[in-house]
């Protein structure tokens, strides 16, 4: 199984970066490294997280300032990797990457995840992000709370499956 990875970040402390790392690492493990190609829009800085995270490509653009040179690259990417490496699922860690995600799914002839999170759901979803959340084959929520809100709101033809928030819990622990 071929496994198409898009994420805003996986190199910075935030929630969305983390969470995609660690469903990165659990696709790798299931699928194989080989078989999960990852790439980010933005790529490391002097705040990137202190552990190496290797991925197939990355933007050159600082959190907050994303060029439109690396969108342009970024898109260019993804559209080229799913039209001749053809991954059997396309999976995308942000909301805003909603119509690169069908596009994608579509040339790759592939199924489609989307993952969504509070904030990103909650406020001013566009009317372009609100319809290819409905294209999207299925829907995958970080809590309970999101993913009521995607069924109350109508925003997919099935319920959400949760998987929260990971911790590394080799890593951090109750001292």
């Amino acid at each position: 199984m071929r496994i198409l990875y898009l994420t805003p970040g996986c190199f910075d402390k935030g929630g969305i970066s983390r969470y995609s790392r660690y469903q990165i690492a659990a696709l790798r493990e299931v699928a194989g490294a080989a078989n999960v190609r990852v790439l980010s829009l933005l790529g490391p800085d002097d705040d990137s997280f202190e552990q190496d995270f290797a991925i197939d490509w990355h933007g050159t653009s600082p959190f907050g300032a994303i060029s439109t040179r690396d969108r342009v690259e970024f898109a260019t990417r993804v559209l080229v990797s799913a039209a001749t490496w053809r991954p059997d699922i396309v999976v995308s860690a942000h909301v805003n990457f909603g119509p690169l995600l069908t596009a994608a799914g579509r040339l790759a002839r592939a199924e489609t995840i989307l993952n969504v999170y509070g904030l990103e759901i909650w406020s001013n979803l566009s009317a372009s992000r609100r319809a290819h959340m409905v294209r999207a084959g299925r829907i995958l929520s970080d809590c309970h709370f999101t993913a009521r809100y995607v069924e109350n709101e109508h925003l997919h033809r099935d319920p959400p499956i949760v998987i929260w928030d990971p911790v590394d819990l080799d890593r951090f622990c109750p001292a």
